[in-house]
């Protein structure tokens, strides 16, 4: 639905582009008219246009500078796009992109649930099948150790969940904490930014209903 809602804005978008070539014909007030100022739907409409490509952009990981220079030249406030910044120069990490960077952690981190050394056999054992059956243990969800949190985390990523697998992480003790510590900050941001695009153009959708009913 968003997506259609965006070509209809783009279609309308370009039907005032050409009202400003044909001032005859243009229904703007004198004032718009003599100083060839954007109306506040105008406005309202190039925001959305632009909000959207600024979603677009962060899903596929590309830089955002050409997006947030758009967006500021539109009026957008700073503190609207604070959280896109992050990715202005370098593109955000998408979605497969941190599960990839997980799985190259969850052996380092399930190591920290191994068996101290001189434990028995049973014990070894136990560590050996948390490793081996981390995903039919995801259920289990009263237990708290190490490989049972890292079992959250995959079954979240595998239904891309990236909200569920970073809230996961604060479940580990602290030993396990430092060592996801940078993939969690890294998946926070893109949660961050992801937030912030989508109130972006949530809002430029709002002000061109709003701007339509004056």
């Amino acid at each position: 639905q968003a997506a259609q809602k965006i070509e209809a804005l783009t279609q309308k978008l370009a039907a005032l582009e050409q009202k400003l070539e044909q001032p005859k014909t243009d229904t703007r007030a004198p004032q718009a008219r003599e100083n060839n100022t954007p109306t506040g739907r105008e406005y309202a409409a190039s925001r959305a246009v632009v909000a959207q490509a600024t979603t677009e952009a962060l899903r596929a990981g590309a830089p955002l500078a050409d997006d947030l220079a758009a967006l500021k030249g539109l009026g957008v406030a700073d503190d609207k796009i604070a959280d896109l910044s992050a990715f202005s120069k370098a593109g955000a990490p998408t979605t497969a992109q941190l599960a990839t960077q997980w799985r190259g952690l969850r052996d380092k981190v399930i190591a920290l649930d191994a068996p101290a050394a001189g434990a028995g056999f049973g014990d070894k054992l136990l560590a050996k099948a948390k490793s081996v059956f981390h995903v039919t243990w995801a259920g289990q969800g009263a237990q708290n150790s190490i490989s049972s949190i890292v079992a959250r985390i995959d079954m979240a990523l595998q239904r891309n969940d990236l909200a569920a697998a970073v809230a996961a992480c604060d479940e580990f003790p602290a030993v396990a904490k430092n060592v996801v510590a940078d993939w969690q900050k890294a998946a926070m941001q893109r949660l961050k930014a992801d937030a912030a695009a989508r109130a972006l153009l949530s809002e430029s959708i709002s002000a061109i209903g709003r701007s339509s009913s004056q």
